[in-house]
């Protein structure tokens, strides 16, 4: 009877693991369908009419034209992008704010270097996690979105496929 009550138990912990997995790659799709910017024509569209207070602003026209000539698009949304101007300018909450516009926020905490000056940026860095290729001869992620959707250092340079590129973050799921 005992085996059958802690069965019972791993049962439900595995149960609740993958629901808080499910809970989470849902709240990523939520973000990333309200988003107002999901591909390169609604960027160019919203560029054209940027509000006076975009969080694209946080940054200096040089590097905002040099971050966004970084993203790469694919069908599903912003596939990888370079994160060294964001890095160079910005804290992690104004980071947070202008991937926000892709649907990409939860990225923010794969970036390294950001300015932590205030209790947002901290509890939005604290949320980083660790990741291996999967393929360590090629160094060539083949991303998984049920696992760890997101890969830094590596850029979208094939569907289905990131690869090894200093200064960017591949979005698995949309790579």
């Amino acid at each position: 009877m005992l085996f059958f009550i802690a069965s019972g138990v791993i049962a439900q912990n595995v149960s609740l693991s993958n629901n808080a997995l499910g809970t989470s790659m849902d709240r990523r799709l939520l973000e990333q369908e309200v988003a107002p910017i999901r591909s390169r024509a609604e960027l160019q569209e919203y560029l054209k009419f940027m509000p006076a207070q975009s969080p694209l602003k946080y940054l200096s026209p040089s590097n905002r034209e040099r971050f966004l000539n970084s993203l790469v698009f694919s069908e599903s949304g912003l596939a990888s992008y370079s994160y060294q101007d964001l890095e160079m300018e910005l804290n992690a909450l104004e980071a947070y704010k202008v991937l926000s516009l892709f649907g990409q926020q939860a990225t923010v905490a794969l970036i390294p270097g950001l300015r932590q000056s205030d209790g947002f940026s901290k509890a939005i860095m604290s949320s980083v996690d660790s990741r291996e290729p999967v393929n360590a001869i090629s160094g060539e992620y083949r991303p998984d979105a049920s696992k760890d959707p997101d890969y830094p250092d590596y850029a979208c340079v094939a569907k289905a496929t990131c690869g090894q590129s200093m200064g960017k973050i591949c979005i698995g799921a949309n790579c």
